[in-house]
């Protein structure tokens, strides 16, 4: 598993390789509570392949520093073998809740393919 962060953190949240199956999942953590909905940012809105590929680029560019530049490598290596049809762009939803005594509980939400939308 790779992360593609700039310095402000910005950037691919999380892209892993199942060493078994060659499959690549490329995905983007929202973090909400609930009955709020998480909210792609407008360069997020042109899809995970679209905004993954840009961000692959700024890091192998050197933008992000010398280990998002290694990550980047190898994630587009990863991708390169697993084709597009073994690659899979998702957005996961993490709903986070406030429970006795103030503790805040975070369980999975929602979890669709990273499309392109408006």
């Amino acid at each position: 598993m790779v992360q593609i962060q700039n310095a402000s953190g910005h950037g691919v949240d999380i892209i892993a390789r199942n060493p078994d199956t060659g499959e690549v999942k490329v995905m983007e953590v929202k973090t909400t509570t609930v009955g709020a909905s998480a909210k792609l940012s407008s360069a997020q809105k042109a899809g995970g392949k679209a905004y993954t590929e840009s961000r692959l680029e700024e890091a192998l560019g050197g933008n992000y520093g010398s280990q998002a530049e290694a990550d980047a490598l190898k994630a587009q290596q990863w991708m390169k073998q697993a084709g597009p049809n073994n690659t899979r762009f998702e957005v996961q939803q993490v709903l986070l809740t406030q429970g006795d005594g103030g503790v805040v509980a975070a369980k999975l939400g929602i979890n669709k393919p990273w499309g392109a939308s408006s």
